[in-house]
């Protein structure tokens, strides 16, 4: 009774590989094969777990490592994934100090890091520090309001339309097109396009 080395598990294994065909134990080993957790073992997790997928429900209870060590592995891999995009956005924005004063020329810029801050999920968002992100937004939705504020005092100030008015119309028109159509909404564009009527007519 000395001579058997096989657990009752280790037979079991072997008599169901036989009936699977399944590489079941390359994948436990494969498993095994994780030590500390690196970018660098980012294709090979992202194997073990394709692999694994393709393992019928039965099949999978025979990856015994897969919750213990596994697991722990993936969740080891994300985090590092996230601290490496956080920092990337994080230095993006750390830029914005360096651009002296916000300006509306300055928008483009802003809003290419703010996509790039917007892309990142839940849990990226919560390493970095967005102040200054933030406080340039705040910034350039001021200046923006300002522009409207403008416009809407532009509008205001047609009377009855001559030729005179001609280029006050084109401003108006010209900062309307740059509005969003959220923004467009706080302008009066029935007095602006009655406006531009009146003015096609002289």
């Amino acid at each position: 009774h000395g001579g058997n080395v096989f657990s009752v598990e280790d037979i079991d294994i072997a008599m169901m590989l036989k009936r699977s065909g399944k590489p079941i134990i390359p994948l436990v080993n494969k498993i095994d094969t994780i030590g500390e957790v690196t970018l660098d073992d980012k294709d090979l997790i992202y194997a073990i777990r394709e692999e694994y997928q393709t393992l019928s429900a039965k099949n999978k209870t025979y990856v015994k490592n897969y919750y213990t060590v596994f697991i722990p592995a993936m969740q080891a891999l994300q985090s590092l994934i996230d601290a490496q995009e956080a920092a990337r956005v994080q230095a993006l924005i750390d830029t914005i100090p360096g651009m002296g004063e916000i300006t509306l020329e300055k928008e483009a810029d802003i809003r290419a890091i703010e996509k790039e801050y917007l892309a990142l999920t839940k849990a990226q968002k919560a390493l970095v520090d967005a102040t200054h992100l933030e406080t340039a937004l705040a910034t350039i939705k001021a200046l923006r309001q300002e522009k409207i504020n403008y416009l809407i005092s532009l509008i205001a100030g047609l009377g009855e339309i001559t030729l005179e008015d001609e280029p006050a119309i084109e401003e108006a028109r010209a900062l309307f097109d740059w509005l969003t159509l959220e923004e467009r909404g706080q302008v009066d564009f029935v007095t602006l396009n009655a406006a531009e009527t009146a003015l096609k007519k002289l």
